[in-house]
């Protein structure tokens, strides 16, 4: 049995050879090592910035979603138990429901602190590319935070006898408009945030194929390309990472289809829901797959109807879709398929080119309201009986000597009309009395309400429309239509929610949130009335923020606003339970109680508004750029039931005597007493200071300069500028006067016109001084006198 030798294949090579191919083993080494210390550099600045799994809009999208079918659930079992006060044990049967509608409402909070927090301090970051929702989150917080008493009250058996379908509307009502923000800020940022991160992975793949080269050209050709293999196959799995840790998968969660193309218009990512609605060959649904191609495919399967000129058509397509903009409208269009779904199409450009849009299935919809259109002709151009039972609107039809010819089931099942007085043939007169008795035509008699309105049907009218409130509360919207042949035919709308959510917009102010001045009125007179009643107090407190004028002019309305807002969300967390707060006149609040000592119950809230306002304001100036910590104070007139006053009017009015006297003393809180109701305003002082704002716009101010000059050497040391007013006339301006600082200057502090004033003067100041030095004069020191205010 004969061995092998051992063969050692390195010592056959020559020496040149050996050499060679250990620099290159070296240098490949030290390739590998620098590619080692570039990925890991490129690690510690992903860990560095932030990463995809930490903004957690998607959860939040998530638990908002969890939170409304809870609350849904919610709302359906407190409809299902018994209302009266004898059963409200069994409202013990809630507690466990309540308890999990507070634990998703505090999951669902906490969740969205998370993404405000992460907003702010990646504010860029997140919100490049959403303009059109930079706050949502926010306002999704301050929202919750203000619903929180709402929900939490909904959670507490024994207040649960009191809950009604307002409460839950109420909340449907201002949290539903979050849902699709929600749903499409997470959606969006995710895909922001996928294609971040290919950028960054393209940028390692060609500092890898740069590395490589140098390698390449200088050692073992099989070694570089073993690298570059190695680099791109853990490129490939970077891209796998980061598509699992960006959690696209939200988008195949959602109903409606969502599909976004490149700049290049090449299909980036496109969720199931689109391809479950378009059901296109596999190839037009890979990423990469052109826009151009899906065109022609839905030209070619007749979706955009007959087509004569395809490349024609095609290139106008693609032109209308490259002139969509980020900050635009979107495209929205109807587009029927060849199965007759029709699918609603809304496009929005991209600022980094390319476009995205969404697809939702409207088939029902638009064939619903088709046939609504088309019975409500029918029923105008034939009056087919039939086909008023099947639509869903209350439809009545009355000939020429007021009988009842139809009433549908809606007529019956909206009023509660006995089935005696809505058959065929009844005179039409018993419906109307009925109504009338009901209230429903205002006070009177009913019988003399009937015979007037009866009268008015011979009137030169052809449509009357006009809501009808029932006694329960219902509104109905009714429109009537005389017929050519003579009687009547009446459309009867349900709109009772439609009304109530208007009432609700109506009565709340936008700025702040808060009930209006208007509502506060309403609301004072039931106090009022009710303590008025039960020999009980109550105290109104008005409020104003000191100085709000010069914030408005200096930084602008949005900059007042940002601050009345957040006054009002720390006086909404902040007041005694049962107590009142709206928005006031202008920049003014107004909070009133019922309680049995106003005078004590009105201590304590004094001190409750003065530690509100203690803390500093971070107000965003010139336009989100900057954000600057603002500190404020607030002053307020107070008055007392019964002591001040048993009238509404009279209590406002005092209110208002009472504020004024505290205005004018700055950061004070001032009860209503006789210095309050006799403090007069100088009519000199109103004028002095409407001729100011007059003198400020029409440049009427004019700088003195006063030398400074050193008495031992008689040298010119500096100067000083002084404000002087060339007040005119009440004529043609002849006979102005000279008005010195001291007249003039305290009503400008007190009005806030200081401001621009000093502004004025030192860029004046120092412009003056520069005519001088370019004239040849020495410089010298230029004094100018600065307002505390200022």
């Amino acid at each position: 049995m004969h061995l092998m030798p051992h063969i050692n294949p390195f010592k056959q090579l020559p020496a040149g050879t050996r050499r060679l191919i250990v620099v290159g083993i070296l240098f490949c080494a030290l390739v590998v090592v620098s590619l080692f210390y570039i990925f890991q550099g490129l690690e510690k600045l992903e860990n560095d910035s932030a990463r995809a799994s930490e903004w957690n809009a998607a959860r939040v999208f998530s638990e908002f979603e969890r939170f409304m079918g809870v609350m849904e659930q919610h709302e359906r079992y407190e409809g299902l138990l018994p209302q009266n006060e004898k059963y409200i044990r069994k409202l013990e049967l809630m507690r466990p429901l309540g308890l999990k509608l507070k634990k998703q409402f505090t999951v669902l909070k906490n969740e969205v602190e998370k993404a405000a927090k992460f907003n702010n301090l990646y504010h860029a970051y997140v919100f490049r590319q959403m303009p059109d929702y930079p706050n949502v989150h926010q306002n999704l917080l301050n929202e919750l935070r203000a619903l929180q008493p709402t929900v939490f009250g909904l959670t507490e058996a024994g207040s649960r006898y009191f809950v009604r379908g307002s409460s839950y509307h109420d909340l449907d009502i201002r949290l539903k408009p979050f849902k699709q923000k929600l749903s499409l800020v997470a959606a969006v940022a995710s895909q922001r945030q996928l294609e971040y991160e290919r950028e960054r992975t393209d940028r390692i793949l060609k500092l890898s194929r740069y590395v490589l080269i140098v390698a390449v050209l200088s050692v073992l050709v099989g070694l570089a390309l073993l690298i570059v293999l190695a680099g791109r196959t853990r490129a490939r799995q970077k891209v796998i990472q980061l598509e699992n840790e960006v959690n696209l998968e939200i988008m195949d969660q959602l109903t409606i289809g969502m599909v976004f193309y490149d700049h290049d218009y090449k299909l980036v990512r496109a969720n199931q829901a689109y391809r479950d609605l378009y059901q296109y060959p596999s190839e037009l649904t890979e990423p990469g797959s052109e826009l151009e191609a899906a065109i022609r495919y839905d030209v070619a399967h007749a979706m955009y109807g007959d087509v004569d000129d395809v490349d024609t058509f095609v290139k106008s397509r693609l032109h209308a879709v490259s002139s969509l903009h980020h900050d635009g409208k979107p495209e929205v269009r109807d587009q029927l398929l060849q199965d007759d779904r029709i699918i609603e199409i809304q496009m929005l450009g991209l600022s980094t080119g390319g476009v995205w849009g969404i697809y939702t299935e409207v088939t029902e919809k638009r064939r619903a309201q088709q046939q609504q259109e088309e019975r409500i002709e029918e029923l105008e151009n034939q009056m087919g009986l039939e086909t008023l039972e099947h639509v869903d609107v209350g439809i009545s039809i009355i000939d020429a000597d007021l009988k009842v010819v139809h009433n549908n089931s809606v007529v019956s099942e909206m009023y509660g009309f006995p089935e005696s007085i809505t058959q065929p043939g009844q005179p039409y007169e018993r419906i109307l009395l009925t109504l009338a008795e009901w209230g429903v035509y205002g006070d009177g008699d009913p019988e003399g309400l009937v015979s007037d309105l009866i009268q008015s049907f011979s009137g030169p009218w052809s449509e009357w429309r006009d809501d009808l409130e029932l006694p329960g509360g219902k509104v109905i919207d009714v429109r009537t239509h005389k017929l050519s042949g003579g009687g009547l035919a009446y459309i009867h709308t349900d709109v009772t929610k439609d009304r109530l959510a208007q009432q609700l917009i109506a009565i709340t102010d936008k700025v702040t949130g808060l009930p209006t001045f208007e509502y506060l009125q309403q609301q004072f007179a039931e106090i009022l009335e009710d303590a008025k009643k039960r020999s009980s107090e109550f105290y109104g407190i008005r409020i104003k923020v000191d100085r709000f004028q010069a914030i408005n002019e200096i930084y602008g309305i949005e900059t007042g606003d940002q601050l009345l807002r957040q006054i009002a969300i720390r006086l909404k967390d902040v007041i005694p339970d049962g107590a009142i707060l709206t928005r006031g006149q202008g920049n003014e609040f107004f909070l009133t109680e019922a309680c049995n000592q106003s005078q004590a119950a009105a201590d304590s809230s004094i001190l409750i508004l003065q530690d509100v306002m203690k803390d500093s304001f971070p107000l965003e100036l010139d336009h989100g750029g900057t954000v600057e910590d603002m500190s404020f104070t607030a002053s307020a007139g107070v008055v007392l039931y019964p002591k001040d006053g048993s009238e509404t009017g009279e209590l406002l009015t005092k209110s208002q005597l009472a504020l004024q006297y505290a205005a004018q003393q700055g950061n004070s809180y001032r009860y209503f007493d006789w210095r309050a109701a006799r403090r007069k305003v100088n009519r000199d002082a109103i004028r002095l200071e409407a001729d100011l704002r007059v003198a400020f716009e029409m440049d009427q101010f004019e700088l003195h300069y006063q030398p400074q000059i050193d008495l031992e050497t008689g040298r010119l040391t500096g100067t000083e500028a002084l404000i002087r007013w060339r007040r005119p006339g009440r004529g043609d301006g002849s006979d102005s006067h000279m008005v010195f600082p001291d007249e003039f200057i305290p009503v400008a502090e007190d009005t806030g016109l200081i401001i621009p004033i000093g502004q004025w003067v030192v860029k004046e100041a120092c412009r003056q001084a520069k005519i001088w030095q370019e004239k040849g004069y020495s410089p010298v020191t230029m004094s100018v006198n600065i307002s505390v205010v200022q």
